[in-house]
């Protein structure tokens, strides 16, 4: 097992076992990263502050395992390209080009997801992120806020602020689900001391 990769001639080893920064690299395109596929304990890599405009490239089975991606600060457009990376659970795409939220389908254990700072129009796309606790939206084109089922669903944060939804509707959106909350944490403590009295009792 290789414990470095090749960047435009360059080699570029690891930090920490499972983590690969190969942030401000100038790297155009995923695929010319030489030796990604023999890294088959990656954990996290970084991608961030390059200049790549398309997630091609980590369709390998060495990446099956890989639990945080950040790909912020790139000229991304398109969500796509994430069919094979089941364990996903972070995913930063900040600060991009992106306009639809789409592509996100097989990424189920997702729980972090940044998209703020993009160009997007609806929210959409997110219905099988069923473990997502912290969505970020914050600084898009956003104007009113659809899926509120889904979105009350998200357990910690989710920022929407710097769209282009009304204030009194971001306002109403927010203090509605302080109120789901503040019931979901009450539901969690309650359950909590029963299982606690059921221990003693046995």
């Amino acid at each position: 097992m290789t414990s470095s990769v090749v960047v435009y001639g360059r080699k570029i080893s690891y930090l920490k076992k499972g983590i690969l920064d190969l942030s401000r690299s100038d790297i155009k395109e995923i695929a010319d990263i030489e030796g990604l596929d023999a890294l088959t304990d990656l954990d996290q890599l970084f991608l961030h502050r390059n200049k790549i405009t398309e997630i091609k490239g980590l369709d390998l089975d060495s990446l099956s395992n890989l639990r945080v991606l950040h790909l912020h600060n790139n000229k991304i457009s398109e969500i796509k390209g994430l069919e094979t990376l089941v364990n996903l659970e972070i995913l930063g795409l900040a600060n991009n080009e992106i306009t639809e939220i789409k592509g996100l389908d097989s990424v189920t254990k997702l729980r972090d997801l940044n998209l703020s700072t993009n160009k997007i129009f609806e929210i959409k796309g997110l219905d099988s992120l069923t473990k997502l606790r912290y969505l970020n939206l914050s600084g898009n084109q956003i104007k009113e806020i659809k899926s509120r089922d889904l979105l009350l669903k998200i357990e910690d944060v989710i920022a929407l602020e710097d769209n282009k939804i009304p204030l009194d509707s971001l306002q109403e959106f927010y203090e509605y689900k302080n109120k789901i909350d503040q019931k979901r944490l009450k539901g969690k403590r309650k359950e909590g001391k029963k299982k606690k009295k059921e221990k003693l009792v046995y």
